[in-house]
């Protein structure tokens, strides 16, 4: 009690489960976050150390859960996110008075590396490889991911009114995102916004595929699946005219490889 390392026994006995699920509910930042943590906490960690009580935790119980991760999720960088997820709720206990520390920081627990740092990007003939083998609607696409860097979501939601053709810019101030099976229009991941150069060759793919396939307006919530409308004018649409839906893109273009 001195050191200020007292726990309550009575505090002690709730579960990690328990504990974790108030912790999730509680976790700030965007939806897709909450949801990603509590899936993790659910696949991945419940059915191993959930039903264990919060003061009984030693670093032997993590290196064993760890260890049995390896059976179940191959990649080492996806288990070290996932025990990242437990150390943060554990973290928030000690932080709570409910543990004296968190044993997933303890020196004799060995936490999965962190996966490769360098991105080897494609060659310029993987990228028109892939650009040729995809739908016709869709091959502006990749001229704009490759040309200006735009993740999945932002080329998806990009609307006629972010693109600057004579000056020579684009816009990213939105992404079409995916929230509990539910589209959103939302801001970029980690909220930049922000304007990058657009290329004349970019441009020219970007004005022949609105002529062959013209922009359309799209109304969805903004930010969360109840949140106001907000209508936006999409450069990029499915077959039945509204927003693209990335899980049918991804399917649809599965099959496709890089040569």
């Amino acid at each position: 009690m001195s050191r200020g390392q007292y726990v309550d026994p009575r505090t002690a006995r709730s579960t990690f489960r328990q504990y974790a699920e108030r912790w999730v509910k509680t976790h700030t930042g965007e939806i897709n976050s909450r949801e990603a943590a509590e899936r993790r906490l659910r696949l991945h960690a419940y059915p191993h150390i959930g039903t264990r009580p919060l003061g009984s935790f030693k670093p032997e119980h993590i290196r064993d859960w760890i260890a049995a991760l390896e059976d179940t999720v191959p990649a080492e960088s996806h288990r070290r996110i996932i025990v990242g997820t437990v150390s943060a709720a554990l973290s928030a206990a000690v932080d709570d008075g409910l543990l004296s520390k968190n044993p997933c920081r303890a020196r004799t627990v060995q936490l999965p590396k962190p996966g490769k740092p360098r991105v080897t990007p494609w060659t310029a003939d993987q990228t028109f490889g892939v650009r040729a083998a995809l739908e016709q609607r869709f091959r502006a696409a990749v001229d704009t991911g490759a040309g200006c860097g735009l993740r999945q979501g932002e080329i998806f939601g990009l609307s006629e009114d972010e693109l600057d053709y004579e000056g020579g810019w684009l816009a990213v101030g939105h992404q079409l995102k995916r929230i509990r099976g539910k589209y959103v229009f939302a801001l970029p991941k980690g909220g930049k916004v922000r304007d990058v150069p657009l290329p004349k060759a970019v441009s020219a793919a970007l004005r022949d595929h609105a002529k062959e396939f013209p922009p359309v307006d799209v109304t969805l919530p903004w930010r969360t699946p109840d949140g106001p409308l907000v209508t936006k004018r999409l450069l990029f649409s499915g077959v039945e005219g509204n927003h693209l839906r990335v899980s049918n893109f991804n399917l649809s273009s599965a099959e496709v490889e890089a040569p």
